[in-house]
């Protein structure tokens, strides 16, 4: 082989190293959770459970849906099943900035592993505090986010 084509071929190997590397692929986004709205079938257990603590009903309230809803997408970003929202914020602000008038007691109820709403709710029954919230006589309104087997409710009493 002659000095030309060596040198010819190093040349090509060093053009070779010194090519730009292929861009990286970016990685994807997760994929927003599925957040599944309350429907008037679907809220049976939280009506059910009022109904035998001779309550009334309650009704859903779109402001306080929404409450739920970023509540939730915070749970499912950041793995805590916690009351504190996105910036430290409590439900009451979430409810105020989602445009509900609170006119009276709020409450707010997390769960997570079960399966279904009615699993649930049998959970916030039996623990002191969430079943306060849920059997508040005053209450009129609520929002419900859920997606798998995490649930947020937000219930009180509308202006």
């Amino acid at each position: 082989m002659s000095y030309r084509c060596l040198a010819a071929a190093a040349l090509a190997l060093l053009a070779a190293c010194e090519m730009p590397a292929a861009p990286a692929t970016a990685p994807t986004a997760p994929a927003a959770p599925v957040v599944e709205a309350a429907t008037p079938a679907s809220d049976r257990p939280i009506q059910d459970a009022r109904r035998a603590a001779g309550l009334g009903p309650v009704t859903r309230n779109a402001a306080l849906e929404r409450a739920a809803e970023v509540q939730l997408r915070h749970i499912l970003a950041t793995g805590d099943l916690t009351h504190a929202g996105p910036g430290g914020s409590r439900f009451t602000d979430r409810a105020r900035a989602a445009g509900f008038c609170q006119g009276g007691r709020m409450g707010e109820n997390l769960a997570s592993g079960h399966p279904t709403l009615s699993a649930a709710v049998a959970g916030w029954l039996a623990s002191p505090g969430h079943r306060t919230n849920l059997l508040r006589p005053e209450a009129d309104a609520y929002g419900l986010a859920s997606s798998g087997e995490v649930y947020v409710l937000v219930i009180g009493k509308s202006c």
